[in-house]
């Protein structure tokens, strides 16, 4: 008979599994990773930043700045 702890930790590592797929699948999106190269362009980083970077510079601007770097793609 499992315990509680073996049954919470299978969960855990299930959950984990299928997060990791999920980020492979979103990674692996031609449609996402264009778009994530066009905002890193505009945003005047390298075209291969990862998300956090993208988010980081985001956060940064001004919301008039940002509007104005993201003017097309997002509407």
């Amino acid at each position: 008979m499992k315990t509680l702890e073996d049954i919470l930790y299978e969960d855990l590592v299930r959950t984990r599994e299928h997060f990791k797929k999920l980020k492979e699948k979103r990674e692996n999106n031609p449609q996402v990773r264009l778009l994530k190269q066009t905002v890193a362009d505009r945003l005047d980083l390298p075209t291969n930043s990862d998300t956090f970077t993208i988010i980081e510079k985001l956060k940064s601007l001004s919301d008039k700045e940002r509007s104005e770097k993201l003017k097309g793609i997002i509407t």
